[in-house]
């Protein structure tokens, strides 16, 4: 169940958090470390920090099994990622962009199966509050 690859709506919604990230000025010039830090401090205070690292870990394994680089890809004692610095300067843009929806949209399916539509839906609003419900729809039904 949670080994298949993240449904295309969930890919949709992260490119679009990707996206608004990759606008923002990003000191740490990863759009996927940064929705991955927006995404840790409410999560942190519901789980911990040791079970947002948890889930990150998790998302950074499946999306490995889709993306090889991304192995190069670590998560830090305090539940940031690094790494796409490195990885970054030996591919192409496509290559990086592909890689960081892939480990987005697997943390967003954690999270949809994990603590609900509703919540996650929430947090994603709370954190990007110009991400629309049709930016955010994640087709009821064909999630999990």
């Amino acid at each position: 169940m949670l080994n298949r690859p993240p449904i295309p709506k969930m890919r949709d919604l992260a490119q679009r958090l990707l996206a608004y990230e990759a606008g923002a000025d990003i000191p740490s010039g990863s759009a996927a470390a940064s929705v991955s830090e927006k995404l840790s401090r409410p999560l942190s205070t519901l789980v911990g920090v040791a079970g947002f690292r948890s889930l990150l870990s998790r998302a950074l394994s499946l999306g490995n099994t889709e993306i090889a680089w991304l192995k190069a890809v670590h998560i830090k004692a305090d539940g940031s990622l690094e790494g796409f610095d490195e990885s970054g300067a030996q591919l192409s843009s496509a290559e990086v962009a592909k890689g960081e929806v892939i480990l987005i949209a697997h943390l967003l399916g954690l999270l949809v199966t994990f603590i609900g539509e509703a919540l996650t839906l929430g947090l994603v609003q709370d954190a990007w509050p110009k991400v629309t419900s049709d930016d955010s729809d994640f087709d009821k039904g064909k999630n999990l």
